[in-house]
């Protein structure tokens, strides 16, 4: 069985602290969940990653050998899902009633372009869709939302 991402990053964080609680409490995790999964780890590899006891919590050999392993999938890991979250072409659509959306879609557009800066966005309005159905057969208007990477779509 292979070992995920998640399990590396307990294993990980543990090593930083020496700590369960203080792992747990930067993992959001609690601790028992998270020592369950260090034990689950070590079945699972076959070794003992942690020496302890009640006072203190020590890596062993086969947890320092591990360490630079695991901090350099991780790295690899976060640097490849931030390269796919600037590559993704994505849609948000927000689809909301005539009266209302009136007032608070502008609102929304000047809120998603201050915070996507760097993507670009296209709204399209639905005229005279007036239920989730209609939006089937609507014919979009589109204009530019106003923020520079991604076509965005935004039904009103």
């Amino acid at each position: 069985m292979d070992v995920h991402v998640r399990d590396l990053r307990y294993f990980v964080a543990v090593a930083r602290e020496l700590h369960f609680t203080r792992a747990a409490e930067i993992l959001y995790v609690s601790q028992p969940a998270l020592s369950k999964q260090i034990r689950a780890l070590e079945r699972q590899l076959r070794v003992t990653l942690f020496d302890r006891d009640h006072a203190s919590v020590r890596l062993t050999r086969a947890g320092n050998a591990l360490l630079p392993h695991a901090e350099r999938i991780l790295a690899s890991w976060d640097a490849a899902t931030e390269s796919l979250a600037k590559a993704s072409d994505c849609t948000l659509v927000i689809g909301m009633h005539t009266s209302p959306g009136r007032g608070l879609l502008p609102r929304v557009r000047a809120q998603w372009s201050q915070a996507a800066q760097t993507r670009s966005s296209n709204c399209a309005t639905f005229p005279g869709a007036t239920r989730a159905e209609d939006l089937l057969t609507a014919q979009p208007t589109r204009r530019s939302c106003g923020s520079p990477s991604n076509s965005r779509r935004t039904g009103g």
